[in-house]
């Protein structure tokens, strides 16, 4: 019973450290503190994406990456009742306009 423990303590403790050593998921966590949110979480989801939810006052965020090709597969935040998109790698480049195309 305890060589099973043991063992199951060793593989959840792989499958952790494999979602913490992308380079990339380093990158958007560290961009993500420096934004101001507080609490990041990185999980593993079935397909073997990178899923980061992070948290700060009023906000929360979700971004699923995709460890094997760097692709940003889903990239959004929650901001009270609003739900808008805010990209995390071109800093440069200009907001995308709020609201739709009926406003």
């Amino acid at each position: 019973m305890l060589r099973r423990l043991i063992l199951l303590t060793g593989l959840i403790w792989c499958m952790a450290m494999q979602a913490f050593a992308d380079p990339l998921t380093e990158s958007v966590v560290r961009q993500l503190q420096e934004r101001g949110y507080q609490e990041v979480i990185v999980t593993r989801t079935w397909l073997g994406r990178n899923r980061i939810v992070a948290t700060s006052p009023g906000r929360l965020r979700e971004i699923i990456l995709n460890p094997t090709t760097g692709e940003i597969l889903r990239d959004f935040q929650i901001s009270g009742s609003n739900l808008h998109i805010e990209l995390l790698e071109e800093p440069n480049t200009a907001p995308a306009p709020e609201g739709g195309a009926d406003e």
